[in-house]
C-alpha cells in the first residue's frame, strides 16, 4: 500500500517517478502472477465490492494469459475498497474444480494474500484498496498446489 500511496502523491506533484507515469495511470488495477508451475492455462479472476457478494457476483471478471506476461491491467475501478480471488483454469471449463470432498484440484490464490481455514477466506482478510491513481495486486498460487 505504501508504493500505492508514493505514486499517488508522484503523480499529484507532477514529480516523474521512475515509469510511475505508465505504471499508475487512473484508476487502473494491475495484477502480478506468481508461483504458476505453468503458463498455458489462463487465470480467472473476480473482484468483489462488498462481503455480500464476495465469491458470487463480481464487479469485474477477467480472463489473464499467464503465457502473455506475469502482469496484466484489468482496466479501471473507482477507488474503493474491493477483494478478489484468482484461480488458473487447468481444464478451460471456466469452474473451479474441486474433488469430490471439496478440495480445490486448480490452483487458486486470494488478494492481500488471505488464506481461509476449512473454506475460502472471509471478505476482510483478502480486502484491498484502489486508490485514485489504481493499484497493484499480486497473486501468489505457490501455496495452493
Amino acid at each position: 500500500m505504501r508504493l500505492v500511496s508514493v505514486l499517488c502523491t508522484a503523480l499529484a506533484l507532477g514529480v516523474p517517478a521512475a515509469g510511475a507515469q505508465e505504471r499508475a495511470r487512473s484508476n487502473e488495477l494491475r495484477v502480478e502472477l506468481r508461483g504458476l508451475r505453468q503458463t498455458a492455462a489462463p487465470v480467472l479472476i473476480g473482484i468483489y465490492a462488498s462481503a455480500d457478494e464476495w465469491l458470487r457476483k463480481g464487479v469485474l471478471e477477467a480472463k489473464v494469459d499467464p503465457g502473455a506476461g506475469a502482469a496484466a491491467s484489468l482496466g479501471a475501478l473507482p477507488p474503493g475498497e474491493y477483494a478478489a480471488s484468482a484461480f488458473q483454469d487447468l481444464n478451460a471449463n471456466g469452474k473451479f474444480d474441486t474433488n469430490f470432498i471439496g478440495i480445490p484440484t486448480e490452483p487458486f490464490a486470494f488478494s492481500s494474500g488471505a488464506v481461509g481455514f476449512m473454506g475460502p477466506p472471509k471478505f476482510e482478510q483478502a480486502r484491498f484498496k484502489v486508490a485514485a491513481c489504481g493499484a497493484t495486486l499480486v497473486f501468489d498460487f505457490a501455496g495452493s498446489y
